[in-house]
Formats: structure tokens, C-alpha cells, sequence
């Protein structure tokens, strides 16, 4: 590719992930081995799992998946275009909760028609402005190059045993990489729980309907990156900040009341219900991109899902340690003088003006400039006026250079 004739890529987030322009070494990786049903079932039941069976944990909550067939068959980015923008780049973020509404998901990125008829008519009627703000960003969906997805299951029951990133990888023509948060041991998504606490009627139908297909089922949650590019010097990295323990602290509180249960049944049952038992914590997956057209050749996508019981400070703390990782390529900054030396000026106002406006670190708020950035830019109006006042803030500087 000819560098003198490309005009660089403007990155567009919907709505926001962390992206950092980078130059670091490529390095691929493999992906670990899966646990058997009876692993499993060990990780639930023993609070400190054998030396290798512990080992194994380790090597998964570290360890990503990754394919790019896509690229190996012959699949090349979209790269957009539009007159005000030139060529872009558009990277979507999206929580699928799982992927229990998998065809809505497919369909959303592959027929936003189909998506269309899915959208409820009453909260969301035909010609209300949130119906088409709804409709616009699913047209704009269908261009995106990069995929963040949060909560995406792979062997669960709830979704039907699928993999769902590399199913959605599949089906939109993508490469994907799929790192593992959380191994769930629940009983109840182990088909072990007995529901002692109900009538013998109610617990033998809830434990019918609870069962697991021992073969399928794999237990794992995590966050996915699908691309169009190539992913390189895929990392997956828990946070050293882990402010809850999904394991001892899900089982702690069905404890207590289960010495009561006689009498507190139903109690019993919601907190069941509700618990999430699970090996693992909070993470980011980081990949990196590489093409002419991206300022700098190579860039570096952070995916991650901070911890939501916890309070503020908590995110604010794992969010922080997304910062040296993705600058740096896995090292750490030592200062803001660092991040400037490593970034460039503009890149550092672009970034923190992305981390203060749209994910809200307030570490990074004094660095962010008060004229508008892309930091602003969260919908096509949003683009428009950003556009206006770049346009507005520019003359204004020309005229005070000009006074001066």
C-alpha cells in the first residue's frame, strides 16, 4: 500500500471502547485447554482446587482464544467512507447480556430489517425519535470493523451451549479473539442444586428443569474483540484490583440462611437463584490492528467489563490499570510525562477527553482540552456539531492570532 496516497483513518466509537495507537511487536497466542464436567464440578465444591487443577484455572483466565480464519479466507476491513470524514475506522461496543438473544444480536449486525420487526412498538412507537435513533445506530452497526461484546457465554446452558463470539465471528465474517472472566460452578448451572428448601414436588421439577448436558456444557463468560483486521499480540489480563470474590463471597451469603431454611424457604430459594458462584475476576482483553491507513500503523484495543459490585472507586481503580497496558503494550507508564512522550501531543487530548466525557476518569480530566473532541461524538448529530464547533473553535483561533 502506497503510505503517500492513503489518508489516514478517523477512529468513530458507538459508544465508547478504549483505542490507542501504538507500536509494539506482534506475538501469537494459543488457546488453553477447556475443563471436563467433573473439573468442574471440583472447582465448585473445593475452595482450594489441587495443584494442577488449579494450574489449569490459571492458564485459562490468562490465556485467549483466538482465530482469524476470516483473514486466512481472503476478508478484508469495510473501512467506510463519507465526505466529511474521508476513510474511518468504526469500532461497537455492546453488552449482549450473555447472548441469550442470540438472533437479535446476528440480526442486528446482518439484517437490521429483521432487527427492525423486533423492536417493541409500544415503548418504542413507529416515527418516535427513539425508534429512529434506534434504527440509525443499527445501520451504522452493520459497518463496523471492530466488535467489543461484554458478557458473552461459551457452553451455558442459558444459550444454548453455543459459543457465541466465534458463532458471531461466523456468521458477520470476522476474526475473533475470546477471553474467559468467569468459570461458572454455580450448582444451579451445574444441574446439581436439590432445592431442599421447597416442597419435594416443586424441587424434583426444578432440578428436571435445571439438568445439564454434562458433554456441552463448559462453564465459561467472558468478553470477545471480532475484526475484520487481523488480531495480533492478543493478551488476556486479570486486574490486580479484584474488589469482589465471586466465589467466597456468592457462597457466603446463602450460607447463613441455610441453617434456617425450614423456616425461611423461600428466601432460601430467591438467594439461590440470584447467586452467581464463579472462578475468575474482572479482566481486559487487549488486541492489537495494524494498517497503513491507522495514524502511527498499529493500533491497540482494550475490551474489558469493570466490576459492577463494587462502589465507584473500585472501577475507578481497575479502570486505571487499563491505562499502562494498552499505552505501552503490556509495560507501565511511569508518569503523565510518559504518556505524553509515548502518545504525542494530540493523542493524549484525544484520549483524555474519551476518558473524562464519555467513560468519566476524572484523573484524566485536566489533560482533556476545553475546545470539542471526538470525545464528544457519541451519535451522528452529535458528529455534526462536533464538526461545526472544530470549524468555529479553528476561526476563532485564526482571529485571535490575528489580533495578537
Amino acid at each position: 500500500m502506497d503510505k503517500s496516497k492513503t489518508r489516514p483513518l478517523t477512529l468513530l466509537l458507538i459508544p465508547a471502547v478504549l483505542c490507542l495507537f501504538v507500536s509494539v511487536a506482534v506475538n501469537a497466542q494459543q488457546g488453553p485447554d477447556l475443563f471436563s464436567y467433573g473439573e468442574l464440578v471440583q472447582l465448585y465444591e473445593q475452595e482450594t482446587p489441587p495443584d494442577a487443577l488449579q494450574n489449569k484455572l490459571n492458564r485459562l483466565l490468562t490465556t485467549p482464544f483466538v482465530s482469524n480464519a476470516a483473514t486466512a479466507r481472503g476478508v478484508k476491513p469495510l473501512v467506510p467512507m463519507t465526505p466529511k470524514l474521508g476513510n474511518f475506522l468504526r469500532v461497537v461496543e455492546w453488552n449482549i447480556a450473555r447472548g441469550l438473544e442470540y438472533d437479535a444480536i446476528r440480526g442486528a449486525f446482518t439484517e437490521p430489517s429483521r432487527f427492525a420487526k423486533l423492536i417493541d412498538s409500544t415503548a418504542y412507537p413507529r416515527g418516535s425519535s427513539q425508534r429512529k435513533l434506534i434504527l440509525q445506530q443499527i445501520a451504522l452497526m452493520k459497518q463496523a470493523d471492530v466488535i467489543v461484546l461484554n458478557e458473552v457465554d461459551w457452553g451455558m446452558k442459558r444459550t444454548e451451549y453455543r459459543n457465541v463470539a466465534a458463532d458471531l465471528a461466523s456468521a458477520l465474517g470476522m476474526n475473533y479473539a475470546y477471553g474467559v472472566e468467569f468459570v461458572e460452578v454455580d450448582p444451579i448451572a451445574l444441574g446439581l442444586e436439590k432445592f431442599e428448601e421447597l416442597s419435594e414436588k416443586d424441587a424434583a421439577e426444578l432440578a428436571q428443569e435445571i439438568r445439564v448436558d454434562q458433554k456441552r456444557y463448559l462453564g465459561l463468560h467472558g468478553t470477545a474483540i471480532l475484526s475484520r483486521f487481523s488480531l495480533e499480540n492478543v493478551r488476556l489480563q486479570p486486574f490486580e484490583h479484584q474488589p469482589y470474590d465471586w466465589y467466597k463471597e456468592e457462597l457466603e451469603g446463602v450460607k447463613p440462611l441455610e441453617k434456617g431454611k425450614r423456616k425461611a424457604g423461600e428466601l432460601v430459594f430467591q438467594e439461590k437463584v440470584g447467586r452467581e458462584v464463579r472462578r475468575g475476576g474482572r479482566m481486559m482483553l487487549t488486541a492489537e490492528i495494524a494498517d497503513a491507513r491507522i495514524p502511527g500503523g498499529r493500533m491497540v484495543v482494550v475490551a474489558t467489563h469493570l466490576e459492577s459490585k463494587t462502589k465507584p472507586e473500585g472501577r475507578r481503580k481497575q479502570l486505571e490499570e487499563t491505562g499502562g497496558d494498552a499505552a505501552t503494550g503490556g509495560g507501565d507508564m511511569a508518569s503523565i510525562d510518559d504518556m505524553v512522550k509515548d502518545l504525542g501531543d494530540m493523542k493524549v487530548l484525544a484520549l483524555s477527553a474519551v476518558l473524562s466525557k464519555r467513560l468519566g476518569v476524572e484523573v484524566a480530566r485536566p489533560l482533556a482540552p476545553d475546545f470539542p473532541t471526538l470525545g464528544d461524538v457519541d451519535s451522528v448529530e452529535a458528529l455534526d456539531a462536533y464538526q461545526a464547533a472544530k470549524r468555529a473553535h479553528r476561526s476563532a483561533s485564526r482571529g485571535e492570532v490575528t489580533k495578537a
